[in-house]
């Protein structure tokens, strides 16, 4: 199994994506997962990594899975709108932006494969 680590780094008040990119706009990240970064960096560092790894089931705490209807939208339409991500039982908001970045740069099937997180 396959796993890729994302870094996150806080700049001022915000969170980014650590990752190479040619956007014109930052990388936003919405509130609510900023909000969950700034919890878990409880050393202050300013710094978390994230281990993305390939499931070959479902792990109710920590699998990410996308709406179909967000996945379907992405794949038939060139509209910018947020995604709708499940990590576990939480529902949080990315970017169409961001979710086509991470599949660019770490090669993700989101919609064919599982994968979970874990803070490194």
């Amino acid at each position: 199994m396959n796993t890729i680590k994302i870094t996150f780094k806080k700049i001022g008040n915000h969170w980014y994506p650590s990752i190479q990119h040619n956007c014109l706009d930052e990388i936003n990240l919405d509130y609510k997962i900023e909000r969950v970064l700034s919890t878990l960096d409880k050393t202050k560092s300013e710094t978390i990594t994230i281990s993305i790894n390939e499931q070959n089931t479902i792990l109710y705490s920590n699998t990410i899975q996308f709406r179909d209807e967000d996945l379907n939208k992405y794949f038939t339409t060139n509209d910018d709108f947020d995604f709708i991500v499940y990590i576990g039982e939480r529902t949080y908001p990315i970017s169409s932006t961001l979710y086509s970045l991470l599949e660019e740069l770490f090669n993700f099937n989101f919609h064919k494969t599982l994968y979970s997180c874990e803070i490194c």
